[in-house]
């Protein structure tokens, strides 16, 4: 859509082409080059700007995003250093620090310099900036290199170097390449030499829906980066050979792709996607994979109907993770020590064979992994047999723990425990043995019951786990 205003704009006022330049600017190691005492200046400054709160809460807000900042620790060479500037790369807010402190050190240059205000007002015919990487279009080139000297003396007075590229043909800024033919502006997709060109691997523990989404997304953003049909179906033929390479299944990659010759390339959002000023949301939140989740669906589409006159809609928003509230109300057990289940005669129950830990440790990393210790025999799901020679099976069950766990030792069963009790001179009976249980069938979500298993064994990795088993 901007690429479409840009040529109506250069066609109306006929622009220079020979006198236009594509230009890209880019921050030098930009997060570990943030001083902390000029982000604290962007940061009084986006709150006064931004916010209509009290002075004493802006303050404190600054003082805990410093004290956070300036008390950082990295581990090298078995010894602790605490920095004394930058943000952390990947951290959780470092993308909004990094822009807040970007923006001020832009918005102050325009308001303190009428020469570099005046060349971004008339000569900047578009800028887009991506956190620490700008592009855009100058016109006049003669006049760019004294705006970028302005940028680059305000840039270095925080701390920051600036680098960038001139073309009056083409550039590439992030995963588009830009270029000027027959006096008009066009797009295509850019892909770095460092690119691994490689999807999530086809037969991982994802949903089966995953890999086809991978395709058909990657379809559409092709079919969006690409003004010229001729680009588009170039990109679509290499697309088909990275998701090949990756093990995709040529039906599925074909009968996807295959649509790409008659997809329409459409930029304006859509119709089912812009949000009705007049209607009124209200969010339900619901965990994902209870029994009761269709249930509210159905009831909220009635609701919905009876609230429509009223211009009232209810959303349910399905949740796989712990919300704020659980984290900070609800972060205790509602059981000090396992329940018993619901039979007199359990095995389990009364030979005490399950341990009342809430957590399981796979013994060949130390990572600890946090179980629900309300689970109990009458459930199914996930599941951990140990031999007390420290061994373990984990596997999966639609029947109940209980009942698996006596199958495991029964000799008209295949079972990996069974022939674990025939050479274990610590694990001969059933009674040595102790089970964990892992996770609620209901609690696999949106995924299938193999898929969290897979996800147990790739965890855990027990001994007694067959190759089979994990190729499952």
């Amino acid at each position: 859509m901007i690429l479409i205003k840009l040529n109506h704009q250069a066609e109306s006022e006929n622009w220079d082409f020979d006198n236009l330049i594509l230009f890209t600017i880019d921050v030098q190691a930009l997060y570990p080059s943030i001083t902390f005492e000029y982000l604290k200046l962007a940061l009084h400054d986006c709150f006064n700007k931004c916010t209509d709160w009290s002075p004493a809460v802006k303050s404190i807000l600054i003082d805990l995003i410093m004290y956070t900042l300036e008390n950082q620790q990295l581990s090298w060479n078995n010894l602790f250093y605490i920095l004394n500037k930058g943000i952390p790369t990947g951290g959780k807010h470092c993308v909004p620090l990094a822009n807040i402190f970007l923006s001020f050190i832009i918005l102050d240059l325009l308001r303190s310099n009428d020469t570099f205000h005046h060349y971004f007002i008339t000569n900047m015919k578009l800028w887009k900036r991506y956190i620490d990487d700008c592009g855009g279009v100058f016109l006049r080139a003669n006049l760019f290199q004294p705006f970028f000297n302005t940028l680059y003396s305000q840039f270095n007075k925080y701390g920051l170097k600036l680098t960038y590229e001139t073309s009056n043909q083409k550039l590439q800024l992030l995963d588009i390449e830009v270029f000027i033919e027959d006096n008009k502006f066009h797009t295509k997709e850019h892909r770095k030499e460092t690119a691994s060109s490689s999807y999530v691997k086809y037969g991982s523990a994802h949903p089966s829906h995953c890999f086809k989404g991978v395709i058909k997304s990657q379809m559409y953003r092709l079919r969006r980066l690409c003004s010229r049909d001729i680009d588009f179906i170039s990109a679509i033929r290499e697309l088909k050979v990275r998701c090949m390479n990756s093990g995709y299944s040529v039906d599925i990659i074909e009968g996807i792709l295959g649509q790409a010759n008659s997809l329409e390339r459409n930029l304006s959002p859509r119709a089912d996607s812009v949000s009705n000023s007049n209607i009124h949301t209200i969010r339900w939140v619901i965990l994902s994979g209870t029994f009761y989740e269709q249930r509210i669906s159905n009831f909220v589409k009635r609701l919905n109907t009876t609230l429509s006159k009223d211009h009232i809609k209810i959303e349910v928003i399905k949740s796989t993770g712990a919300c704020l509230g659980q984290l900070l109300f609800n972060n205790k057990e509602k059981y000090d020590i396992p329940r018993r289940c619901s039979s007199a005669n359990c095995n389990i129950c009364l030979k005490n064979l399950r341990p009342e830990s809430n957590e399981v440790v796979c013994k060949l990393n130390g990572r600890k992994y946090h179980i629900d210790i309300n689970l109990n025999c009458d459930n199914c799901g996930i599941y951990k047999v140990s031999c007390p020679c420290t061994a373990y099976y984990t596997g999966k069950t639609t029947t109940l723990f209980s009942q698996r766990f006596n199958e495991h030792f029964q000799i008209y069963k295949e079972s990996s425990v069974l022939d674990h009790t025939r050479v274990c001179p610590s694990g001969k009976g059933k009674g040595q043995y102790n089970i964990q249980f892992l996770e609620n069938v209901l609690s696999r979500g949106k995924y299938t019951l193999s898929e969290r298993e897979y996800l147990w064994n790739e965890r855990l990795r027990g001994e007694l786990n067959v190759q089979k088993t994990l190729k499952k």
